[in-house]
């Protein structure tokens, strides 16, 4: 009964996790795609043009209001959303093989086009249509609409710039005469409505990186202070806490080194990794609280980021070079899955065939740390094969390929927090003290935002390298995984990273030119600022429905890969 009940608490968590995930996974594109089309309507606002609709989402409507002229609206799907700007895409003549019409007519001015009849529409009286002119392409000032009645007297009525347009009870749509659309603005006007998408995603990364840096602050060099110690690892079990100070390291081949600041402990680390001192420990001296002192031998922490695999802290005490963590690999550029956590690395053969011997994670570190992508290499691991854990182990030496990340790849790699991913990482589980600084946070916004830029480019770089292929591309079902991940792992700041990264990839995207996209749109206008003449509507609306079907079968395919992904 105990193992039901256990089983439903852990059904329960995991479909609160999966809500909570949706929710934020929302949230996340809601706000991105929502100031994108916010930069589009604001700009097309001050420019005069009609915007009918402002939406955030795709699909039925759960909620609309209208405010003005504008239907604010929130959509079921969270995959996008859209600035209906009068004038964007070319608008269907509403009277066209119409004969007759129901007008809302007040003081001789039509407010009201019904192009339906039921009982409550039934009130307005019906017309035949004559001539009209709802559009004015001149810019004379005068729309109007001469009609006949049954008895045939012909009328003329003046028609109401506002004017609304009737379809069904529930498709209604403003009438946009010419100079309330984006064709009758200036070329710098319409070009400012077109980049005030993109433009705004810039804004919010620069804004949400902001924020990211003044929260977490920035590493104190001057202090050799501990502000964090990970649990588990040996500089923790040798008694080093928060709050203590660092006074000195020392090894073998490097000596003693007195630490008096964050930049000396951080220069004797970077040292010991780049002369690949691995198979010494490091003598760490450290003060508590009380002022007392105490050394102790600790082994770092060595992480293989090229691999997805990292080491145990207990390797020098053990001799045994386990793996002590594995992050699954399973693609064509890396590939970890047939390595198991625990397993003992004896032996590793390169892609030349030269076989290397493995007696400390030093040896890991120079075939493995190096590895150039060419070919894969094989890996002697000795295995506990015994499944039921009530039993002895039994162990087996076994031969298993493996493929790290190519040099290429690992330098387009960037942390959630915008730090550079290393080949190889050698810590020992400890965080500097922080302060917090408005300039630096100004200074790391720039920064991160920049850097985000680079890693769309680096990303176009090895599609077209084919270092990658677009089967590795990401959509909205990889970044609902991604969006799960950043929460799990950091919570609200690491969401805020997220976002700005995102915010800036949507952005860049949408500037590329092809016509579906807001890049595709300054293209016409750049046209027509070289060339003296506007694109013909017809081929600029074909252009544009052959991309976004294009676009949406790309889509399409992301996401199947995405799928398989997830599944794999």
């Amino acid at each position: 009964m105990i193992y039901t009940f256990l089983g439903f608490v852990d059904f329960l968590k995991g479909a609160g996790d999966l809500i909570l995930n949706l929710l934020i996974f929302g949230v996340v594109l809601g706000v991105i795609v929502g100031i994108h089309e916010a930069g589009h309507f604001f700009f097309a606002r001050r420019g005069g043009i009609l915007c009918r609709e402002y939406a955030i989402g795709m699909g039925p409507v759960l909620w609309k209001k209208k405010k003005g002229e504008t239907m604010y609206s929130l959509r079921a799907i969270p995959l996008g959303g859209f600035c209906a700007i009068a004038g964007e895409e070319l608008e269907e003549d509403p009277f066209k093989d119409l004969e007759k019409i129901r007008l809302e007519i007040v003081d001789g001015v039509i407010k009201g086009f019904y192009l339906y009849t039921d009982e409550a529409t039934s009130v307005y009286p019906e017309y035949r249509i004559k001539e009209y002119d709802i559009f004015d392409a001149e810019q004379t000032g005068n729309l109007y609409m001469n009609v006949e009645t049954e008895d045939g007297e012909a009328l003329s009525f003046t028609v109401d710039s506002k004017a609304m347009l009737y379809f069904t009870k529930k498709q209604e749509l403003q009438i946009a005469p010419y100079n309330r659309t984006l064709g009758s603005k200036s070329k710098r006007r319409r070009a400012l409505v077109m980049f005030g998408g993109p433009l705004m995603n810039f804004v919010l990364a620069l804004i949400v990186f902001f924020i990211v840096g003044l929260c977490t602050g920035f590493t104190n060099y001057d202090s050799n202070v501990v502000k964090e110690v990970q649990k588990g690892s040996s500089i923790y079990d040798a008694g080093l806490r928060a709050g203590y100070k660092i006074t000195a390291f020392e090894t073998d081949t490097l000596g003693l080194k007195t630490i008096e600041n964050w930049k000396e402990l951080s220069s004797f680390m970077d040292e010991y990794q780049e002369k690949n001192l691995l198979d010494e420990g490091i003598k760490v001296t450290f003060e508590d609280k009380k002022g007392n002192s105490y050394t102790k031998e600790v082994a770092p922490f060595v992480a293989l980021h090229n691999l997805g695999i990292g080491s145990t802290y207990e390797y020098l005490n053990t001799g045994k070079i386990t793996i002590g963590i594995i992050d699954g690999l399973d693609t064509s550029f890396g590939d970890n899955s047939k390595l198991k956590l625990h397993d003992e690395i004896i032996r590793i053969k390169d892609a030349s065939g030269k076989v290397v011997e493995v007696n400390s994670w030093k040896d890991v570190v120079e075939v493995v740390g190096n590895f150039d992508g060419k070919g894969k290499l094989e890996f002697t691991v000795n295995r506990n094969v015994e499944e039921d854990e009530n039993k002895d182990p039994k162990y087996e030496e076994l031969t298993v390929e493996v493929k790290p990340y190519s040099k290429e790849l690992m330098d387009s790699q960037t942390s959630i927090s915008g730090d550079k991913v290393p080949t190889v990482s050698v810590v020992l589980g400890i965080g500097a003290s922080t302060k917090f600084s408005f300039i630096k946070s100004i200074g790391y916004s720039f920064r991160r935002t920049g850097e985000s830029f680079m890693a769309v480019f680096n990303t176009l770089k090895m599609l077209f390298n084919k270092t990658v292929s677009v089967k590795n591309l990401s959509g909205p079902i990889g970044i609902f995984q991604l969006t799960s991940q950043v929460r799990e792992a950091g919570g609200f700041l690491y969401i805020l990273s997220l976002i700005g990264l995102l915010s800036v990839n949507i952005g860049l995207l949408n500037l590329f030119p092809i016509p579906a996209l807001d890049g595709g749109r300054l293209v016409f206008v750049a046209y027509e600022a070289v060339t003296g003449k506007k694109p013909n509507p017809k081929v600029e609306t074909i252009l544009i429905t052959v991309t976004m079907i294009l676009l949406l079968g790309l889509m399409v395919f992301v996401a199947f890969a995405d799928i398989s992904r997830l599944f794999k």
